[in-house]
C-alpha cells in the first residue's frame, strides 16, 4: 500500500520550494514589499487601537460626569422640595411704601456692595489719527477734545 503524504508535509515542501524559487528573483522583492506593507498595517492597527482606547476612556469620563450632574440636579431639586415648608416659618415682611426710606435703603445696599474687579485690568484708551511730521493738524471735532 502506498502511503498518502500528510498535508503538513506537503505544505512544508511547497514553502521550501517557494523559498528556493524566490532567491535572487524579482519575486523576492515583491515578498519583501508585501512584508513591509503588512508591518505598516500592523503599526497602523496598533495606533488605531490605542486611539480607540483613549476615546473609550474619554467617553467613560464624560458619561460619569453626566451621571454625577444628573445626581446632583435631582438631589438639589429633592432637597428644595423638602425644605419648602421652612419658608413659612420665617418672619413675614411687610413691604415699605415710603419712597424716601426705599431710596435710603437702596443707597445703603449699594454702598456695601463689593467692587467688581473683573474689568480693572483694562482701561479704555481712545484711538485717534496721528498726523505725519510737518502735516497740518486738523481742528478737533465738537464732540472730541484733545
Amino acid at each position: 500500500m502506498a502511503k498518502k503524504p500528510s498535508s503538513s508535509a506537503g505544505s512544508e515542501s511547497v514553502l521550501e520550494l517557494a523559498k528556493r524559487q524566490s532567491d535572487g528573483h524579482p519575486r523576492n522583492e515583491e515578498i519583501d514589499l508585501l512584508k513591509q506593507t503588512i508591518n505598516e498595517l500592523h503599526e497602523r492597527d496598533a495606533k488605531r487601537e490605542q486611539e480607540l482606547c483613549q476615546l473609550n476612556q474619554a467617553l467613560s469620563r464624560l458619561s460619569q460626569m453626566s451621571a454625577i450632574e444628573c445626581i446632583l440636579t435631582n438631589g438639589f431639586e429633592e432637597l428644595s422640595t423638602k425644605l419648602a415648608p421652612l419658608a413659612e416659618i420665617g418672619p413675614h415682611r411687610v413691604p415699605i411704601t415710603d419712597g424716601a426710606v426705599n431710596a435710603r435703603l437702596a443707597s445703603m445696599i449699594e454702598a456695601t456692595a463689593r467692587p467688581r474687579w473683573s474689568g480693572a485690568s483694562t482701561v479704555p484708551i481712545p484711538t485717534r489719527p496721528v498726523p505725519f511730521i510737518g502735516e497740518v493738524v486738523p481742528r478737533p471735532r465738537d464732540n472730541e477734545r484733545y
